[in-house]
């Protein structure tokens, strides 16, 4: 699942503030899937004081191409791919475009550039382990 505090998390967050008439998010309300991350997970199994373990899996993804070069196909496919949006750099409007990008490059989802200067984005991964009982 994806860890609470990666990057990813944070631009899942982010994307649900930015624009709700351009992303869609289906409504956990009424029965619809909802994007829960491993934080949402292991405070359940908590709450039910269920024994689990939850390890944690370092995951990085260069991101660079679909940040810096827009004009390549690739770079698009990764974008879309990232934001769960089909052709996003032909449909989203100017701004938020802009924003979105801005964001992923920030540090909130991006680790330090490497030395070769690529664009890293924290995708960190937890696997949540649930013990079986004795009984």
């Amino acid at each position: 699942m994806v860890a609470e505090g990666s990057g990813m998390a944070r631009l899942r967050k982010k994307l649900r503030q930015l624009e709700s008439n351009y992303f869609i998010f289906p409504d956990a309300e009424n029965g619809a899937f909802h994007q829960y991350d491993a934080e949402h997970v292991c405070k359940a199994f908590d709450d039910m004081g269920v024994k689990y373990q939850c390890v944690r899996h370092r995951c990085r993804i260069v991101v660079t191409e679909c940040l810096m070069r827009d004009d390549t196909e690739s770079g698009n496919m990764m974008l879309d791919f990232l934001l769960q949006v089909s052709h996003f750099r032909k449909t989203a409007p100017p701004k938020l475009q802009k924003q979105v990008l801005d964001y992923i490059k920030s540090a909130d989802c991006c680790d330090p550039r490497d030395e070769g200067g690529e664009l890293i984005l924290n995708s960190d991964c937890d696997a949540v382990i649930v013990h079986k009982s004795a009984d």
